[in-house]
């Protein structure tokens, strides 16, 4: 049983930038493969997520996450896909691709991992 705790620090919204805040900081703990968090999302409200996820491990440190997110105004609950890359032990890279109710080019996530 692998325990991890994560921080959010940071989300990349390319365009929009008077509606969004880039600065979400955040909480979550990963156990195997399913994470859950808290997190004050880019329209500055508090916004929960649970994802579950996919290694592939010929990519090298690739993985999928999928899940949900709640906190925005279009749904209580919001599918997630997130592709994240761990180019080094305690940094995570995440890219959340484009969906209607998001930036039309997609959202990178910065986070640590302990």
């Amino acid at each position: 049983m692998s325990i991890t705790l994560g921080l959010l620090l940071y989300s990349f919204h390319p365009e929009n930038k008077q509606a969004t805040e880039d600065f979400t900081p955040g909480v979550y703990v990963t156990q195997n493969e399913y994470s859950l968090g808290v997190f004050r999302n880019s329209y500055g409200k508090v916004g929960l997520f649970s994802t579950y996820r996919v290694d592939f491990p010929k990519l090298g440190s690739v993985s999928l996450e999928l899940g949900g997110i709640h906190g925005y105004t279009y749904k209580p609950i919001l599918p997630l896909v997130v592709f994240t890359y761990k180019p080094h032990n305690n940094l995570k890279l995440g890219y959340v691709p484009p969906t209607p109710f998001s930036s039309k080019w997609g959202t990178l996530t910065f986070s640590l991992e302990f």
